[in-house]
């Protein structure tokens, strides 16, 4: 072999070298990046189910995700606090996956819920999961019939009917959903239903028609816990066909917000008393 021919072979065999680390290298990043978008991951977290902003973003958040990855699954775990009642975890669940398919337009096969667990405070989380990925293994799945039967207080919400946001998520349909099935699992059970106005007095507009004309007319109204609670136990005579006699409506006053307490109660057992927080104000 000619001198010249074996220096250039030992420049090829070096170029060659040199070249396949930086092939490997570039291979291993590929399949590394690969691997991080393949892998499932937290969107979100929500520290309670009573603000709307944060439940909007975190399902506009899981809901445009899916929508951009069409071949992912939706992964929501929740956490309940030692303090939450027991019908929080099924009216949250019920209601992210109502929001997600019903006006995000996410299939609900797509969806997957689960129970993580106690911890300090309620806590839910948002997974992204794409195809192949491994997801989250942080407890059993939660179905939407209501397992376990219930005693004492059952659930608390804030009670919203003027509110367009989370439309899924706020109407009766969700909110007392739990609370209906576990009526019908305790036959001898009785429902009491706590209602809590704001004291503020409200100011809405209607529209009338006067001498063929279509006006605005305004009317100052002060809401009544009474009247909180009347709207739940109708919700759950007419929408669940619960019987109105094993249904009480108690007016609990006043609160910062607009409130329903629901409770069970075995009969034969004392009701429960409304806790106000706040006195009425009459400007």
């Amino acid at each position: 072999m000619y001198p010249h021919m074996k220096k250039s072979g030992f420049i090829l065999t070096c170029a060659s070298a040199s070249i396949i680390p930086l092939i490997l290298a570039f291979s291993l990043n590929v399949f590394c990046r690969q691997s991080r978008l393949a892998a499932s991951r937290m969107l979100f977290s929500s520290a309670h189910t009573n603000a709307s902003c944060e439940l909007a973003a975190a399902f506009g958040v899981l809901a445009d995700e899916l929508k951009n990855d069409p071949d992912a699954t939706g992964y929501i775990v929740i956490y309940n606090g030692p303090n939450d009642p027991s019908g929080l975890f099924h009216r949250h669940s019920l209601g992210a996956r109502n929001v997600l398919v019903n006006e995000g337009h996410i299939d609900p096969s797509r969806i997957t819920i689960i129970k993580g667990g106690s911890r300090e405070e309620f806590l839910a989380e948002y997974w992204l999961v794409p195809k192949g990925a491994s997801p989250p293994k942080m407890g059993p799945l939660w179905k939407p019939e209501l397992q376990q039967k219930a005693s004492g207080k059952f659930d608390e919400f804030f009670w919203a009917t003027e509110t367009e946001d989370l439309y899924e998520y706020r109407r009766a349909s969700t909110q007392l959903d739990g609370f209906a099935q576990a009526l019908a699992k305790n036959p001898d059970s009785v429902g009491y239903l706590i209602g809590y106005a704001n004291s503020e007095r409200v100011t809405r507009s209607y529209l009338e028609y006067r001498e063929g004309k279509e006006k605005v007319g305004t009317r100052t109204l002060r809401m009544t816990g009474d009247k909180v609670a009347g709207w739940a136990k109708n919700s759950l005579t007419e929408l669940f066909k619960i019987k109105p006699s094993r249904v009480v409506a108690i007016d609990g006053g006043y609160r910062e917000f607009e409130t329903v307490e629901l409770w069970i109660v075995q009969a034969g057992e004392k009701a429960p008393k409304p806790t106000p927080a706040m006195k009425r104000r009459d400007k």
